[in-house]
């Protein structure tokens, strides 16, 4: 039962290093784009927040795809254990208990990753 939880966690931190990887990435292109201002004559697709934000919300279909399956793993290994071993979860509720504290933990950080998501530079436009 354990296992859902660490893997839930491994998916968190994975994604979040994907996001932190591609924001970064797009900021450099995004300095590039501007190189002699050529993000006024040309299209940029990381300094024209219409593009980086539609590019944004595509992508959020990859951290909600995540947090379904964090959500549904561990809703399905929870109810297995208890409906194999009952009487070994009522006498260690604790491990259900920190089985759902951790999966309920990756859940609400796979839906925050969003938040560290790559956002135009406007200032230096």
């Amino acid at each position: 039962m354990l296992g859902f939880p660490v893997a839930s966690t491994c998916l968190a931190f994975l994604n979040y290093k994907a996001e932190r990887a591609i924001t970064n990435l797009r900021q450099f292109l995004s300095e590039l784009e501007r190189l002699g201002n050529a993000h006024e004559s040309l299209p940029s697709y990381n300094t024209d927040p219409k593009w980086a934000m539609g590019a944004n919300k595509a992508r959020r279909f990859h951290d909600f795809a995540a947090a379904v399956l964090v959500a549904g793993g561990n809703a399905i290994g929870i109810g297995a254990v208890i409906k194999i071993y009952p009487e070994r979860m009522s006498e260690n509720p604790l491990i259900l208990w920190l089985t759902a504290i951790v999966a309920i933990t990756s859940f609400v950080a796979l839906l925050l990753i969003p938040r560290w998501s790559y956002k135009p530079n406007l200032k230096n436009s």
